[in-house]
């Protein structure tokens, strides 16, 4: 995305240059099309990319914030991994609609510095709660039973 200065293309949230999804972004068939060859020119290419960016971030937010819920209700663990997993998701996704909101005419370099730093966060993050989720003990653990 950094690369492709993206956010250039499309500078607006939560509309694609005025659309929910852009033409060419759910044809499967004709995205290699787009996507081969010298992508970083070509501007269907950087749309296809960013609908994509954002959609896999929506869904993750969504995702996770459900998980959370249902760990929560239904089983009645309060999980502090999962809390702060979501806290730093929704962290990420903020930076991550700032950075595009600023980007007209240049990308704001702190945001998207940030934002890619929050990527590498939320990466390490993952890592460490699947770690403890799997190869911890509950007295190990930091969950709390209500």
């Amino acid at each position: 995305m950094s690369g492709m200065k993206a956010a250039l293309v499309a500078p607006t949230w939560p509309l694609i240059n005025d659309v929910f999804i852009p033409m060419y972004s759910i044809n499967i068939f004709r995205i290699g099309d787009f996507l081969i060859g010298d992508y970083e020119q070509n501007s269907v290419a950087t749309l296809i990319i960013q609908f994509w960016h954002r959609s896999v971030a929506y869904i993750v937010f969504l995702f996770i914030l459900i998980f959370y819920i249902w760990n929560s209700i239904k089983i009645g663990v309060r999980n502090n991994y999962i809390l702060k997993l979501f806290l730093i998701v929704s962290i990420q996704l903020l930076l991550g609609i700032l950075t595009l909101c600023y980007s007209v005419g240049k990308i704001p370099i702190l945001l998207g510095v940030l934002h890619q730093i929050g990527g590498i966060v939320l990466v390490s993050f993952v890592f460490i709660y699947f770690y403890s989720s799997h190869f911890l003990n509950d007295n190990e653990r930091n969950v709390d039973k209500e």
